[in-house]
């Protein structure tokens, strides 16, 4: 049901009813802002602790550099002309969007050495470079090989 439905329906309420739905929406609305109000965005240059999960990945990267373990590798056939430009573009906005994506964890160097913990630092946004490939097929669409 959409919202016009429910407006809909919550016009035909008598208005005792009516007056009731929308305290309660109200008294909602209230409180999904005051738990927004707690949450404040962290800038960009700032670092946070890390979880215990993300310690666990980062205690591993250490023990093994560079294990792709936790990645998931995918390929993609693309049939016809390819804009890189626009894939570049909307890759680029998805990255820019998503601090995941550019969140980096790194040794607290503020931190006398003995003590250094690992924290989470959100690096800026960077252009995406695409690395193109094009596949020779040959005539007949069939595998070379």
């Amino acid at each position: 049901m959409c919202a016009e439905d429910l407006w809909s329906v919550a016009e035909e309420l008598s208005p005792a009813k009516r007056a009731l739905l929308e305290l309660r929406l109200a008294r909602r609305g209230g409180a999904q802002r005051r738990a927004a109000e707690g949450l404040r965005p962290r800038g960009e240059a700032s670092s946070a602790p890390l979880s215990y999960a993300q310690r666990r990945l980062w205690l591993l990267d250490q023990l093994h550099p560079g294990l792709a373990a936790y990645n998931v590798g995918r390929a993609l056939r693309l049939r016809g002309a390819l804009d890189v430009g626009a894939l570049e573009g909307a890759l680029s906005e998805i990255v820019v969007r998503h601090t995941a994506l550019r969140t980096a964890f790194v040794l607290d160097q503020q931190e006398p050495a003995s003590v250094r913990e690992p924290v989470q630092r959100v690096l800026a946004p960077a252009p995406l470079k695409l690395a193109v490939t094009e596949a020779v097929v040959p005539i007949g669409g069939g595998s070379a090989g």
